[in-house]
């Protein structure tokens, strides 16, 4: 589906989402539109994960008021808006070791969209496959494949549902330059078709010419906008902290961030 650059895919509304008595999040409020490349960005602990899971209706916010393809997102129809929207976690070691072959993990991805008897759609998982470039893995143990092979298989397992969002927390962690740059090709493609992405990342370097927005969290927004507006030292420096500095090569902007992951 083609990206109108008018339709809102996601809005949020003065988010607040708390557990128990802390509040990971505060006062959220942002749009995108369809087809739109959102870059989710902030240190450990700002609520980049939590705010994914509010999104995705895994958690409920203490107040404000979340709408997902147009439509208010609440218990009611949480599940079915889910269906229409793809994750891809953060990749921990107990996945790693799973004994399963490399299909059936991305085989699993048509599970929440398809009801009994379920069909597979094999020109869908042959593109996915090919689109991420994971073809010839077919018939190796996901376990035995390298962290960025298996990285870019849980991204096919999102991609066969077909989703209008995509969500990805850290999907960079642990992967080696190949992979990165397959992962950034593909997610280009899939927005030019009309996806809209939300991405969390630690680094946000790569992705200066990719995203169309920069949402910067630590527990509230601290800015939010497009890459020239936010992409500089002050607006960094009230992310990380003081160890910050902006500096251009061949006319791409790259940032150097201190210890942002303490």
């Amino acid at each position: 589906m083609p990206a109108t650059g008018s339709e809102e895919a996601l809005r949020l509304e003065g988010v607040t989402v708390a557990y128990g008595g802390v509040v990971a999040l505060e006062d959220v409020s942002f749009s995108l539109h369809k087809g739109g490349f959102l870059c989710v960005a902030g240190p450990n602990g700002a609520g980049k994960t939590t705010l994914l899971r509010t999104i995705l209706g895994l958690l409920r916010p203490r107040s404000g008021e979340i709408y997902v393809l147009g439509e208010k997102l609440d218990r009611r129809n949480a599940a079915r808006l889910r269906r229409r929207m793809g994750y891809v976690p953060q990749l921990d070691r107990a996945e790693r070791d799973i004994p399963v072959l490399m299909e059936d993990i991305v085989l699993m991805g048509y599970l929440p969209q398809l009801r009994p008897p379920r069909t597979l759609r094999k020109a869908d998982f042959g593109n996915v496959l090919e689109l991420l470039r994971i073809d010839e893995l077919k018939g190796k143990p996901f376990s035995q494949l390298s962290g960025g092979q298996q990285q870019r298989v849980l991204i096919a397992r999102a991609l066969v549902g077909d989703p209008e969002i995509l969500l990805l927390d850290e999907p960079f962690s642990g992967v080696d330059p190949l992979s990165q740059r397959i992962i950034l090709e593909a997610l280009c493609s899939l927005k030019e078709n009309g996806t809209t992405i939300i991405l969390v990342t630690h680094d946000i370097n790569p992705l200066f010419r990719v995203a169309d927005l920069f949402l910067f969290l630590k527990g509230r927004v601290v800015a939010c906008g497009g890459a020239d507006d936010v992409f500089n030292e002050e607006t960094l420096r009230r992310v990380y902290g003081a160890n910050v500095r902006v500096f251009t090569t061949d006319g791409e902007k790259h940032a150097a961030i201190g210890d942002y992951h303490a």
